[in-house]
């Protein structure tokens, strides 16, 4: 299986980019809101006690239940940030060895004034998700939503490129 990890900050465009991709190849998405959705209906609040754990423990869960489906890619987002995700993304690299799957990391970036308009977008309002220019601020201020060190990792900034020409790209640049 082929995992594609599309990773960067809030608002940048992961899930936009996991749906076009999912429209050119026969890929599964497992959208990082879908797993923080499901702790936020058990945890009280983002963060609380052991509520990053949880969130790898699903993780892993679903990328080995689509191994066990046959998934041939499975498209993921996730909001990494260096050094708080480390953990996460060392358990995520030992389950990747362990099992075969063939990771490809897709780091997307934009212009910081791009992120601000996105972010205020309608269709975050009604989510979980980062919906607030001070929250996105602070969040730019204090994380660093870096590419992750992998050896297959890809790096695109999508400011002044259509998603669906990023998606065409990300599939030009990985052999499938």
């Amino acid at each position: 299986m082929k995992l594609i990890l599309l990773h960067g900050p809030p608002a940048v465009g992961k899930y936009t980019t996991a749906k076009s991709l999912s429209s050119i190849i026969p890929a599964k998405i497992l959208h990082n809101h879908l797993i923080v959705d499901l702790s936020l209906s058990i945890y009280d609040n983002f963060g609380d006690e052991d509520f990053f754990d949880f969130n790898t423990e699903l993780r892993l869960m679903a990328i080995n239940k689509a191994l066990d489906l046959n998934c041939t890619y499975l498209v993921m987002t996730y909001c990494y940030s260096y050094p708080h995700d480390n953990s996460y993304l060392e358990k995520l690299l030992v389950f990747c060895d362990k099992n075969c799957v063939d990771l490809r990391p897709v780091h997307i970036s934009c212009d910081e004034d791009i992120l601000f308009e996105r972010v205020q977008d309608e269709t975050r309002i009604k989510t979980n998700k980062v919906s607030e220019i001070e929250v996105l601020s602070d969040l730019l201020e204090t994380r660093c939503y870096t590419a992750i060190n992998h050896k297959n990792t890809i790096s695109f900034n999508n400011s002044n490129i259509s998603v669906e020409n990023i998606a065409k790209e990300i599939v030009s640049r990985i052999t499938f």
